[in-house]
């Protein structure tokens, strides 16, 4: 037996004084007005075929069947037509809404129920039922006698999917329009990241050799299609310039834990017997042979403290506004919804626009790809909104499972087309501000994999690339992005940047056409773990 989802709003725009004329005791007295009890067929009948609606307009699972409760303070009410040649005729009006009239069918009340599950501002501006699109036309929403010509209908496919939900508005926008483009350097000022050091600091043994040092980019340079950076090693004075085949993401890698253990015995014993502290000489790229660990431990652990640090902390900055003096906060009570892409936030609500997000090592800006921290079940849950079926992902793998080569392919990632501010309002009514970011989300695919019920769709060219061999596919239907809070970001994608150096399903360093040591390896892995378990408590 399939199990039956309810469909419930979280917030609602009614008002039960809408319908106060048709508590009139003479008019049911006479049979003139009925207000329908929810156990009754009509009522019944009428929450089938609006959550069946809701279902395929918003892609929910096809595994289940679905129910819906009316709003609060809304009411299905049967008034009686008199006829002079035929019966009395009984019209089935869902009444409630403060500003719309009534609903005279479900079709009529599904835009309505759309906007009232996806915008959580409730801002009426947004609405693309009947009555708000003759509102915003310049027509009293509320004397709407005659259904408009251009009212429009999700319209399904022969499979029971919506393809495209049409939405009627003043405001028209696409995903691609509205895409912002990021800066085009993989690395940016003010990031951290690790160096490979051009020769390995080396100690007494294999465990206590270093390899990779953490850094800040100070400056970017670009000729060509190349990128170079000025960085500073943490613990040393130094300003170099490199590569970029000789940096990597600060999330790609950490220090061994038996490398740091080693040193932290190693520091303890040193504290003791001196009274300064040598840093890394400079330059660093041609450091001496005599510089062993004995000289690099004590820099090398103070470098490791302040990144670790650093990785705890997050900020926002706005254009032309100061964000230092409001209370934000990355988590919200509706972690994630889905909605029917619209406009920019500050055409249509108090919202503020970020300019970029600093989230613990690197800056995130809008025109991003992001991985996201829930594991697969997150985003399929039946009462939130299902993938559509060419982007369905993947159960969410066991422990053997994550560390596999292909474990990236399990992962989603998020387009970013918005980083904002939303104003909300609390349970307890009072007001609160949470950082939301907005986009199109999407898996890593095979090029080789055929999808036989569905054409290969068009992604947007402002995407990066995605590693050799694969590509992006979006995940939900089109029209549609997802709303996440800010505490479900996990880190930038780092795949094949302009100058292809990494590629994270394959770790290789495409520079040198050599496979990454042992300890990038690990540091990915480690990644992976965070990405699909949200093991980590934040980068």
């Amino acid at each position: 037996m399939r199990e039956t989802v309810v469909i419930s709003f979280p917030k609602s725009d009614g008002d039960a004084s809408a319908w106060d004329e048709y508590r009139d005791p003479v008019l049911a007295e006479e049979k003139r007005v009925t207000l329908l009890p929810p156990e009754s067929p009509e009522v019944q009948l009428w929450r089938a075929r609006v959550a069946n609606g809701l279902a395929k307009a918003l892609c929910y699972s096809n595994g289940h069947d679905y129910d819906v409760r009316f709003p609060d303070g809304y009411q299905l009410v049967a008034i009686r037509r008199k006829r002079v040649t035929d019966r009395d005729r009984y019209d089935m009006m869902l009444f409630g809404s403060t500003h719309v009239t009534r609903f005279r069918s479900p079709n009529e009340f599904i835009p309505h129920a759309i906007w009232l599950l996806t915008d959580p501002t409730l801002n009426h501006e947004d609405c693309h039922c009947h009555g708000h699109c003759r509102g915003m036309q310049g027509g009293d929403r509320n004397a709407s006698k005659k259904r408009p010509s251009e009212t429009k209908v999700p319209q399904t496919s022969k499979r029971g999917r919506v393809q495209s939900l049409e939405i009627t508005s003043r405001h028209q926008s696409s995903t691609s329009n509205n895409i912002i483009q990021p800066p085009l350097s993989p690395f940016r000022k003010g990031e951290l990241i690790y160096i490979k050091l051009p020769q390995p600091i080396h100690g007494p043994t294999s465990s206590e050799t270093i390899e990779f040092w953490p850094a800040v980019v100070k400056d970017v340079s670009r000729d060509g299609s190349s990128f170079a950076y000025t960085v500073t090693l943490l613990g040393s004075l130094d300003l170099s310039s490199l590569p970029h085949s000789s940096i990597l993401p600060y999330s790609a890698y950490s220090a061994p834990p038996e490398l740091v253990k080693s040193l932290g015995e190693r520091a303890t014993q040193q504290y003791s017997q001196c009274s300064n502290v040598d840093v890394v000489p400079r330059p660093f790229t041609d450091l001496p042979s005599k510089y062993t660990v004995d000289y690099a431990t004590i820099p090398y652990l103070l470098a490791l403290g302040i990144t670790e640090m650093l990785a705890l902390e997050w900020s926002l900055s706005a254009v032309g506004r100061s964000l230092a003096e409001i209370s934000v906060s990355i988590t919200s009570p509706l972690a994630l919804f889905y909605r029917p892409v619209g406009p920019s936030p500050h055409q249509f609500s108090p919202d503020i626009l970020v300019d970029r997000l600093w989230w613990g090592a690197e800056y995130i800006c809008a025109g991003d790809l992001i991985f996201l921290r829930p594991s697969r079940e997150f985003f399929c849950a039946a009462d939130i909104l299902n993938v559509s079926e060419s982007g369905a992902l993947r159960p969410s793998p066991n422990v053997s499972e994550s560390l596999s080569q292909d474990s990236w392919l399990r992962e989603t990632l998020l387009h970013i087309r918005h980083i904002f501010v939303q104003e909300l309002e609390s349970e307890d009514g009072s007001e609160r501000r949470d950082a939301q970011l907005c986009g199109t989300l999407y898996k890593i695919v095979p090029e080789s994999e055929k999808d036989a019920k569905k054409k290969k769709q068009s992604i947007a060219t402002t995407l990066p690339a995605a590693p050799r061999g694969y590509h992006f596919r979006p995940i939900l239907v089109n029209n549609f992005e997802a709303v996440v809070a800010l505490e479900l970001l996990l880190c930038r994608y780092h795949g094949n940047a302009p100058d292809n150096r990494f590629s994270p399903t394959f770790l290789v360093h495409e520079g040198r056409d050599i496979r990454i040591s042992m300890a990038i390896q690990e540091g990915w892995n480690k990644l992976k773990r965070n990405v699909e378990e949200a093991t980590s408590p934040g980068l």
